[in-house]
Formats: structure tokens, sequence, C-alpha cells
């Protein structure tokens, strides 16, 4: 018979063809469960493998068996290891700010299960030892669901309200106890946090050394997810130097987008809508459009369609606004909260997006509520529950 290169014949399969030996990985893999970005080429995984779940007969497709970014397909032709910036279970805030309190910072690590909404629950403390009992740091997550949430930077606890660099990260069950894995190269006290699949982006944000009065830094550095992580500069850099914006991830994991802010020459509200690449290798960002209003301080979050901004500082308001990830365009009014409140921390889930805390102006007072408010059509907020204590800041908030 006529040799067909590539073309396996039935008398050539053994009855461990299928269990073990090259042929296991290279063309047909049977194994109890899905497979995972890191099942790759180091693990002898080819274009074209086929992966067999025992447990259930479901079949996947390696597409692309990169080191440590495997890409496979189920049989709908979907990637099951797309990383999704939503909650895949829970959100959280880790740490905040209280006003008017004596200890003026929130040392709580807060949970809520999406599948049973109600009060949050503590779940760990925030570390002072370690420079992190901060209010405005950032979070990130290394996964769908995720293994561990991420912080960077932020204000350390009274007295000094000095900015750190420290990168730490906690678990997402109790006890969630805090684990320094490195130092960022800026102290982005106000700065934002996006995440694919391979690494957490931080930008903007931070005064300087010892101060977070502006100017702010107009970096945009990579993270990586390891411990001890590694950071380096991302080699673009943002427009102007900016803080107290809102940040969003879109679906897909290709851009991270900023929202209005506060840029350190005045310092001034502005009504940016701007992103850049998360693949960026040199360049700034790109503007994207305007508000309808300059604001900063606001809550933020992403559907996966739109980015959405919530409350504000100045101008304070209740209002809830979007705007798609699609097309430059300006956003528009959806919604109210329950009331106006600036630094509402936002937390994305598939279908609805969360409010974690906040505070009114003026006087300035902290909130303990819990809202929500659907992404799958416009409406207002909702309330949901309690948080174990008042707080607020913008970017403490984060999801599974």
């Amino acid at each position: 018979m006529k040799y067909i290169p590539e073309k396996i014949q039935a008398h050539e399969l053994k009855d461990e063809t299928l269990e073990s030996g090259d042929m296991s990985k290279k063309v047909i893999h049977v194994n109890a469960g899905a497979p995972a970005k890191t099942d790759d080429t180091g693990l002898g995984y080819n274009q074209g493998t086929i992966w067999i779940d025992s447990t259930n007969g479901d079949m996947y497709v390696c597409s692309d068996h990169s080191a440590e970014n495997a890409t496979w397909l189920n049989m709908e032709g979907d990637d099951v290891n797309l990383f999704l910036y939503q909650a895949n279970s829970k959100i959280g805030r880790s740490g905040g700010f209280r006003d008017p309190s004596p200890t003026y910072q929130s040392a709580h690590i807060q949970m809520m299960s999406v599948a049973s909404e109600g009060d949050s629950a503590d779940i760990g403390e925030t570390s002072p030892s370690l420079g992190v009992k901060g209010w405005q740091t950032g979070c990130a997550k290394d996964g769908y669901p995720a293994s561990y949430v991420y912080w960077y930077g932020g204000i350390t606890t009274t007295p000094g309200n000095s900015p750190t660099d420290e990168m730490v990260r906690h678990g997402i069950s109790s006890p969630a106890t805090l684990a320094d894995i490195g130092e960022i190269g800026n102290k982005h006290a106000f700065g934002g946090t996006a995440c694919n699949s391979s690494n957490w982006f931080v930008w903007g944000g931070g005064g300087g050394a010892t101060s977070i009065s502006p100017p702010f830094t107009t970096q945009i550095e990579k993270v990586t997810f390891a411990s001890p992580a590694s950071t380096s500069d991302s080699g673009g850099d943002l427009a102007t130097d900016i803080a107290h914006f809102g940040a969003h991830t879109d679906l897909v994991n290709s851009r991270a987008y900023q929202t209005g802010g506060e840029v350190g020459s005045g310092p001034t509200e502005v009504d940016t809508l701007a992103y850049f690449s998360l693949g960026i290798s040199s360049g700034n960002e790109t503007d994207y459009g305007e508000a309808s209003y300059a604001t900063h301080k606001m809550g933020s979050s992403t559907s996966t369609t739109h980015a959405y901004h919530f409350g504000s500082h100045s101008p304070f308001t209740d209002l809830i606004e979007k705007y798609p990830m699609t097309a430059p365009t300006s956003n528009t009014d959806v919604g109210n909260l329950l009331q106006g409140m600036y630094e509402g921390g936002g937390a994305s889930a598939p279908t609805v997006s969360y409010q974690i805390g906040g505070a009114t102006y003026p006087p300035n007072a902290s909130l303990d509520q819990i809202s929500k408010f659907s992404t799958a059509s416009d409406a207002n907020a909702t309330d949901v529950g309690e948080t174990t204590e008042t707080v607020h800041g913008a970017q403490g908030n984060w999801t599974d």
C-alpha cells in the first residue's frame, strides 16, 4: 500500500496509544478534565492535538501550543482558557479609606459570593508591615477563576500618607494572607490596573518617591504573575500625567481603557477617553473620545462590550454611564446609583456590575453599601448588601 504522509493506519494504533506514549500528547490525549493554557509544547502537545475529557466525553483541539500560553478550542470553537477580567464566582475589596474614622484606613479583605449576594465577609487582613494598608491600590488577577489577587502600590498607613512601591498578592478564600512578591518601578498610588493571560499592567498615578501629589507618572509598566514578580517598561507611555481615573480591560484582553481622571498640571479633571494595547511595545496611548463631562474619582467596571463608570467626586453625581469598546464615541447615561457618591469601587461580572463602598460629599463620609446594576440592559442600581465596615477607594476592588 502506498504510504500517505501524516496518515495513521488503524493497525498502528496500539491499545495503550490513547493513554501513554508520544501519541497520547501529539495526536490524541485522554485526561479527566479540560486542558489548560499550560498544556503546551513543553509537555509534548502540538497544533492539531485532540484532547478528550474522560469525565464527560467533551473534545478539544489545540490551535496554538506556545509555551505557557496554549490555545485549546472546544467543540463550539471557543478558547476554553480565554482570560476574563470579570468575576467567576466572587467579588471583593482589599483595604480602603474610612472617613470619618479614628482608624482612618480599613485593614479588611472582604469577599462576597456572586451566586449568593448579600453582606460581605471578612476573609483576611492587609499588612501594615508590608506598607500596603493602603486605600488607593490597584488590583489584578491571574486567571478565570483566579488563584491570586494582586496589589501594587498604594498609600501606607497613617501617619504620613506616603506612597509605596510594594507588590503583594493574596488568595480569594479564608484565610487570605498577603505575600510580598516584589517592587514596582514607580509608586503608582492612584493609578490603574489591567491584565491579560500573561501579565498585569500598571499605569498612571503616583507623585514620586515621597509624595502622592502631582506631577503623576506617565509610565506604563508590565508585571509578571510569578513570585517574585518582575517589572519592565511596557515601551509605551500615557499622553499626560494623570491619576484618579477609571480603568477597564476589554473582554479579549487586547486593550486597557482609561476614563476621565485628574491631570497633574492644575490639578484639573478631564473628559478624556483613551486606550493602549496590552501588547504595547512602543508609542503612547491613543485618544478614543470624550466623556460627556470632566470627571475623576469614579468607580469603573466592564461588560462584554462596554466600559462603565459611575459616581464622581467633581462633579458629585449618582450617574451610571457607559461607552462601547468597539468604536470611538462619547459616553451615555444608562442609570443611577442608590445615591450620589465618589470612589465607589467597581467589580465586573458577566451580566452585572457591582459597586462596593464609596463616600458621600460634602462632608466626606464613607459608605457600607454594596449595590449592582445590569449590564445586559440599562438599569438603575439595586441594593445587594453591606460591607463589614464603611469604606471607600476606587481601586481596591477585585474579582476572582
